[in-house]
């Protein structure tokens, strides 16, 4: 099953009005990539510090750190810390959080702080209507592409968007990237050089609210021009009104969510457009990754990802469109097939129907 294109109307508007001062910088890419990824599996732990799922977690420390594990830790009703051990880069990189529930919550990530040789990383999830509340939830850190593009195939470019423009990114090429706004809570992003064929690639979009107060972002629209990724943000307060809003915002194209390659074991897709080059899966090529929303569930989606279900596994999602609606994932299993699910809601918290992207990738 195909989702219905949106933002037909949005198109128009925006281009004609986007394209306008992008305020570039250089780029700032880590010579070796650092990244971390976990699954904060008890939304309601005991006291003090835990180790988080041991199949769902991995990171660059592995490599002289085999033995230390990313653990967290809830410090209050929808607050949460993740400690990745061995990745202080706090002001290196970016975080994405996808909410994991079937009921509606969804999460930010609120600050990532440097602990020693640790990073610490503050989440918040809230119901709808924007009180606090708990929730399971992916997180993924990394500080970018680890090298040129001429290193490793595809392209990758990330942006962390502050109050006052860029304050981390990160391009493959070796670019700087733009960003900037063009109206209340929407923000246009540009990639330089990481495009390929068609509306290639994956975006993921993470709200960042440095006071805990409950943001969702998206994306609104994408597009390609020339060899640029332009990216349109919308983020959201929690009555589903535009709001001003720090963000992350990735793109990986025939590269794992987390940056660099390998992993190796990965596939992403954007459900508008599943006969596509945005269903790629490094294994088995374009289009390889099948599935569709469950009959019967309105809102739920099970899509499946063929070989990445490699050891160690992790999975993120964002919404899109120009509507408040937003998805969270509903679980994910499957080895060497993983089964991605995923389950999406309007501002109140009813299951819709909401096209998205989904990425998920191994380890390996």
């Amino acid at each position: 099953m195909r989702f219905r294109p949106v933002l037909a109307t949005l198109a128009l508007s925006l281009v004609s009005t986007a394209v306008v001062a992008l305020p570039a910088s250089p780029a700032a890419a880590a010579p070796v990539s650092q990244w971390g990824f976990a699954y904060f599996d008890n939304a309601t732990p005991p006291a003090g510090w835990f180790t988080l799922d041991t199949s769902r977690q991995w990171g660059t420390w592995k490599t002289a750190f085999p033995a230390a594990v990313a653990t967290g830790t809830r410090i209050a009703t929808g607050r949460y810390y993740v400690r990745f051990p061995y990745l202080a880069a706090s002001g290196a990189g970016i975080v994405h959080v996808t909410a994991v529930n079937r009921t509606g919550q969804y999460c930010e990530t609120v600050f990532t702080r440097d602990a020693g040789a640790d990073l610490i990383v503050a989440v918040a999830c809230f119901r709808p209507g924007g009180a606090p509340d708990d929730s399971r939830f992916t997180v993924l850190f990394t500080t970018g592409s680890g090298g040129g593009i001429a290193l490793s195939p595809g392209g990758y470019a990330f942006v962390r968007y502050g109050t006052a423009g860029i304050v981390a990114q990160d391009n493959s090429t070796g670019a700087g990237n733009g960003a900037g706004p063009i109206g209340v809570g929407a923000y246009e992003v540009k990639f330089p050089g990481v495009a390929g064929r068609g509306l290639s690639g994956n975006l993921q979009a993470t709200a960042i609210g440095p006071n805990a107060q409950p943001r969702r972002c998206k994306i609104a629209k994408w597009g390609v021009s020339g060899a640029d990724v332009i990216a349109y943000v919308f983020c959201f307060d929690a009555a589903g009104v535009r709001t001003n809003t720090e963000f992350a915002v990735s793109y990986h194209r025939e590269r794992s969510v987390v940056g660099p390659y390998p992993p190796k074991y990965f596939g992403y897709l954007w459900t508008p457009d599943l006969a596509g080059p945005s269903n790629y899966n490094n294994l088995y090529g374009f289009g390889a990754n099948t599935g569709a929303p469950v009959i019967g569930l309105p809102g739920h989606s099970a899509y499946r990802f063929p070989g990445v279900g490699e050891k160690e596994t992790h999975a993120q999602v964002t919404a899109y469109g120009d509507d408040p609606n937003y998805c969270t994932i509903s679980g994910w299993s499957g080895s060497p097939d993983l089964t991605l699910g995923t389950v999406c809601f309007t501002n109140a918290g009813t299951t819709a129907l909401t096209p998205f992207f989904a990425t998920a990738t191994s380890r390996l």
